[in-house]
């Protein structure tokens, strides 16, 4: 349904800016999909290992789980950042969607590529 609502926004006259925001939100959806099964992965993995103690389990999740909770804030700064935007263009205003795009790649410098790359880079559609 999501993708039938941004198709028929941008057959319709989408216009630049509302592109550039619907294919940031396709990036920031194709990052947090390919982070939460890494992360289910590794938290499935360290359960497979039935470690003992709460020392043990942290070291198998640590990391993950700290980026886990970086990525989240992350997020939701960025949709909040996104859902200002979209009120804004309802009420009729013109938003500067350029430095929007910059705050919302200051935002997400310091996730994982491998994860959010291509949003970084521009790469998503």
């Amino acid at each position: 349904m999501r993708k039938i609502l941004v198709l028929s926004l941008c057959l319709f006259g989408c216009s630049a800016s509302n592109k550039a925001m619907v294919y940031t939100e396709n990036g920031l959806n194709a990052g947090a999909e390919l982070w939460d099964a890494h992360y289910s992965a590794v938290i499935e993995g360290c359960r497979a290992k039935q470690l003992e103690t709460e020392e043990e389990r942290r070291g198998c999740a640590g990391k993950a789980i700290e980026t886990d909770e970086q990525i989240g804030h992350a997020l939701e700064t960025a949709v909040a950042m996104l859902r200002t935007y979209w009120t804004a263009k309802a009420a009729g205003k013109d938003p500067d969607y350029m430095q929007l795009m910059k705050d919302i790649h200051e935002i997400l410098k310091d996730l994982p590529d491998e994860y959010f790359g291509a949003i970084k880079e521009g790469r998503i559609k």
